[in-house]
């Protein structure tokens, strides 16, 4: 059984990379908006692409982005199911 550096690793990993592309994706939107606008001629414009991106985004999400099967982001393949008190007890003597 792995101990829970491993995980605090991939965690960590995971962390770092969804605030490098939040940032990005974010400066993104306001340089294509921006772009959008100038070429528009008007700020709405950019208000008028810019969701289009986000719908795309969101069916990408939706359609091409892969559900693991549980416990398999964490390395686990055998869970089984627990009661709640047997749940409570476990974080007890932990």
């Amino acid at each position: 059984m792995k101990g829970l550096g491993h995980l605090a690793s991939i965690n960590c990993h995971v962390y770092i990379y969804i605030n490098c592309v939040s940032l990005i994706s974010s400066g993104l939107g306001y340089i294509v908006g921006a772009e959008t606008a100038a070429l528009g001629g008007s700020w709405h414009w950019g208000l008028r692409v810019t969701p289009v991106m986000g719908a795309i985004a969101v069916l990408l999400i939706l359609f091409v982005m892969i559900e693991p099967a549980r416990g398999d982001s964490e390395g686990g393949t055998h869970l089984e199911i627990t009661s709640y008190k047997e749940d409570l007890l476990y974080l007890v003597k932990k």
